[in-house]
């Protein structure tokens, strides 16, 4: 039933999902080539996001922070007290999927739903924070039903919330908040957004992330300052368990469709209980789409020991961004993202490397280990600014070079965090040979919202030229 149910799900999936035809082409050929089929089934790194590990999310933004956080474009700034714009804080829980709340800029406010290989059809409900006072109490959460599963998934939280404004300086929010939750969950969220896995997964039968049931309870407490610095500190208990294939329907069979899921890798299922603090640096003038600023995250989580639980270990990890203009119409978009850990990692929480936004000349996930390093770079230009006064069409047209560098390793003694990694700073002249850098480049075009990517690596690792087609950012 489960499974009937699933497949009829697909055309709703696909009308909140939907895209140009045109464009579901060129996804099917790009995808035909990307390399998922020599797919190395690991788990990936743990995400960025402000809570126990479940995807990236963006920062909270207080109505004096930014320019551009209310639905008109404008600051929505108003004096404490005041029944702010809801529509300023709905950011709070977005997913931070490669810079992009989703491909489309669907907010997931009420009806809600997506298609992977492991719940299959799932249809939601979702209360995203608001905040419609100076001092209050906020609710969130969601409910809901995974048909090829054929179980609930829920999440409910509340937090006591307050903003001031010292003097000279932008609004500021403190919360003090708990979670209970029982869900499906990854780690991926950051190679990309929801809405394309589940446009891949209904289509293609290509499935992108990796999943795992997570139950539990959190207590948390954080601090904004201004909209552009976040510090967040969390105690969680969960109980992770893996999770298998329980769909294989698309919803309809094409030439770019694969016969059949990959599997959806175990994990170790293990009860974990933690500490870990959160911090994020956004300077960026753009949430969505930014042209210029800073984004930078950085997390330690403490597992075991004094705290109890089946497993004992330290995480770190760490995401610097730059988009910095160079000129009239060109930008250069830079990441270096780093991970790292003291003790054995359990499965779910390893790094893996390789395909989409990471080496896009090799496999996807090709490479994986408990130490991790990633440098992309990319330059790009806008046909509409570099070309404004020339006779040539490029409306809503850019074009671009990248660069990726990275290596994913298990460190020969687990119980140092900088294996290897010292090399970045002492000894720069080793860093290609002892950390067996993987490099890759590309060229990419950009049309509206899509962009199609062709990368090579520069070793013979790689796959050949490897094609991809994305939604809206990459870095």
């Amino acid at each position: 039933m489960g499974k009937i149910a699933s497949t009829l799900f697909l055309g709703f999936v696909l009308t909140i999902f939907s895209a140009p035809s045109s464009l579901s082409a060129l996804v099917g050929k790009a995808l035909r080539l990307d390399g998922v089929d020599d797919f190395v089934e690991t788990p990936d790194a743990p995400d960025l996001r402000n809570g126990a590990p479940i995807a990236d999310e963006e920062m909270v933004v207080p109505p004096s922070a930014k320019s551009g956080s209310g639905a008109d474009g404008k600051s929505p700034h108003q004096a404490p007290g005041r029944d702010w714009n809801p529509d300023s804080y709905r950011g709070w829980e977005r997913r931070w999927d490669a810079g992009m709340a989703n491909a489309w800029n669907i907010e997931p406010d009420g009806l809600m739903g997506r298609y992977n290989r492991v719940e299959g059809g799932y249809l939601a409900w979702n209360l995203p924070r608001t905040y419609h006072s100076g001092t209050g109490l906020a609710n969130y959460g969601e409910v809901g039903y995974s048909l090829g599963q054929e179980e609930f998934s829920y999440r409910a939280g509340a937090e006591v919330f307050s903003f001031y404004k010292p003097a000279n300086a932008e609004d500021n929010l403190v919360t003090v908040g708990g979670e209970l939750h029982d869900l499906t969950d990854t780690q991926d969220g950051w190679v990309l957004t929801e809405e394309e896995n589940s446009f891949n997964a209904a289509l293609f039968r290509r499935d992108f992330r990796d999943y795992y049931r997570r139950t539990g309870w959190s207590i948390y407490t954080g601090h904004n300052f201004g909209g552009s610095l976040q510090v967040t500190g969390r105690y969680g208990w969960d109980e992770f368990s893996s999770l298998s294939n329980s769909v294989d329907g698309v919803a309809f069979d094409n030439r770019f469709t694969l016969d059949a899921f990959r599997r959806n890798p175990a994990i170790d299922d293990v009860q974990i209980r933690s500490l870990r603090a959160d911090i994020q640096l956004d300077t960026r003038d753009k949430r969505h789409d930014p042209d210029q600023g800073w984004f930078a995250n950085a997390m330690f989580e403490r597992a075991g020991g004094v705290l109890s639980g089946d497993a004992e270990f330290k995480r770190y990890l760490g995401d610097l961004r730059r988009y910095q203009p160079v000129g009239r119409g060109t930008r250069v978009d830079m990441r270096l993202r780093v991970g790292t850990a003291n003790g054995r990692l359990p499965s779910q929480f390893l790094y893996d490397l390789g395909g989409l936004s990471t080496l896009r000349g090799y496999g996807f996930k090709q490479f994986s280990g408990d130490r991790m390093v990633l440098l992309n770079a990319e330059y790009w230009i806008d046909g509409d600014a570099y070309w404004q006064h020339r006779a040539m069409p490029m409306e809503d047209m850019a074009m671009g070079v990248f660069f990726d560098m990275g290596s994913a390793w298990f460190a020969d003694d687990a119980q140092n965090s900088f294996d290897r990694l010292d090399y970045l700073v002492n000894q720069p002249p080793r860093i290609e040979e002892d950390l067996d850098l993987k490099k890759s480049f590309g060229f990419g075009i950009k049309l509206g919202d899509s962009r199609l990517n062709i990368a090579r690596a520069l070793d013979g690792d790689g796959q050949g030229w490897a094609f991809s087609a994305r939604f809206g950012r990459t870095l």
